[in-house]
């Protein structure tokens, strides 16, 4: 399988348009690799402790 740079963003962006239409989040997610093979090993979301609603 060879590596595409945009499909992370392009779901990224799927996602975004499934799930956060007509609304707003703040946040952050800290992504982590442990190994050498550019994987996704740990990640963590960190938001507000208080939520708009």
């Amino acid at each position: 399988m060879s590596y595409d740079a945009n499909f992370d963003q392009a779901r990224l962006d799927q996602l975004a348009e499934q799930h956060l239409t007509d609304s707003t989040a703040e946040g952050k997610v800290f992504f982590m690799s442990d190994s050498d093979e550019n994987r996704l090993d740990h990640a963590r979301w960190q938001a507000p402790d208080t939520v708009d609603a």
